[in-house]
């Protein structure tokens, strides 16, 4: 018998998705610790930008 493989772009963001939970879940407290971890890791990146505005507008 095939084993059956998930597809890797069905698999892939979850532990992304794992990682970002965990690190909103240590950094919950410090949203500007937060917003400087992001920035330094990206780059200022302007998709991260956008999702920092509405998590602005959201809380």
């Amino acid at each position: 018998m095939k084993k059956k493989y998930f597809p890797i772009s069905f698999v892939l963001p979850f532990p992304l998705l794992l990682s970002l939970f965990l690190v909103f879940s240590f950094l919950e407290r410090d949203i500007s610790g937060l917003h400087f971890f992001f920035l330094q890791f990206f780059y200022l990146d302007d998709r991260f930008l956008t999702f920092f505005s509405f998590l602005d507008i959201v809380s």
